[in-house]
């Protein structure tokens, strides 16, 4: 019997090696949609992604993915600092990359709704004041970039707030910006979204000088709404009302202007031809501003 030669021997082992490592490695065969924004989710369809331990899209790791069982299929949420360019799928035996070009959209334009500071007015002082901010504050991304901008005559500083959600942020105001009376504007940014800052004017007065207000109840019914609501409030003095609904985007839909007398007042208003959704009713006096969540059914 011939013995078959050693160089053979390791040529036909280096040949069925590297067949076997070729038909684990991962294989891309398509991908979907070709562009996005991010939060939104690319489906890739190939072969061999079992064991894919990180995918790229523009050369950007995208850690938030997913594979079906069957190992040909994965699901990537696309990150607030994902790149547009070619996608990779990266496991233990290979790396895949597709042919054609990822286009990342960046992050979809939401904006901000600014409606109030408290307190206000803010009284001079000598000492730093804690602040809230009231509205719905929505960025994209990586929120730890989110500042309030505070600018008073020209004057300006970025404060990172103490905590925050989406509808309240807490912060420190200097007490440098607060000495004496004026105007502040504030404004809430990110670095890592399109831009949706907004902004408020709160005027600084002597604490002699701020009058001491009661609260004014106020009512909103039926809410959830399937039809028109009713607002009902007690006034100590006649006022005229502004009443505004605007959406999730900041839009106005319905303004109203009524004269109020004193006591117990009460109001139609129109919102049946809303679409069901969120929506923000403020109510403004020349004394004060009141926002409301509405849900329409």
């Amino acid at each position: 019997m011939q013995k078959i030669p050693a160089s053979i021997l390791a040529f036909v082992f280096v040949v069925l090696l590297s067949a076997r490592l070729s038909a684990q490695q991962p294989v891309i065969l398509r991908f979907q949609p070709i562009a996005a924004y991010s939060s939104q989710t690319v489906t890739i369809v190939g072969q061999n992604f079992v064991n894919v331990t990180n995918v790229l899209l523009g050369g950007v790791s995208i850690r938030n993915f997913t594979v079906n069982n069957s190992g040909d299929t994965i699901r990537a949420i696309v990150s607030a600092n994902a790149a547009s360019g070619l996608i990779t799928v990266v496991q233990p035996s290979g790396t895949a990359t597709s042919a054609t070009a990822f286009t990342f959209l960046g992050c979809p334009l939401i904006l901000s709704i600014f409606t109030s500071v408290s307190p206000s007015p803010i009284p001079v002082s000598s000492g730093n004041v804690q602040a809230v901010l009231y509205g719905r504050f929505v960025i994209c991304g990586d929120y730890t970039t989110l500042k309030v901008r505070l600018n008073r005559l020209g004057k300006d500083t970025l404060l990172t707030p103490i905590k925050f959600t989406s509808s309240v942020i807490n912060v420190t105001i200097p007490s440098v910006f607060i000495r004496e009376p004026g105007t502040l504007q504030f404004s809430v940014v990110s670095a890592s979204t399109l831009p949706v800052s907004t902004t408020v004017t709160v005027q600084a007065q002597n604490t002699t000088d701020i009058q001491a207000t009661t609260p004014i109840p106020e009512r909103i019914f039926p809410n959830p709404a399937s039809d028109d609501i009713t607002l009902e409030t007690t006034l100590e003095r006649p006022t005229t009302l502004a009443l505004t609904i605007t959406n999730t985007l900041g839009q106005h839909l319905i303004r109203l202007q009524q004269d109020a007398p004193s006591g117990l007042f009460r109001t139609t208003i129109p919102c049946r031809q809303l679409p069901p959704g969120a929506y923000f009713l403020e109510i403004r006096s020349p004394e004060r501003r009141t926002l409301h969540h509405l849900i329409k059914n």
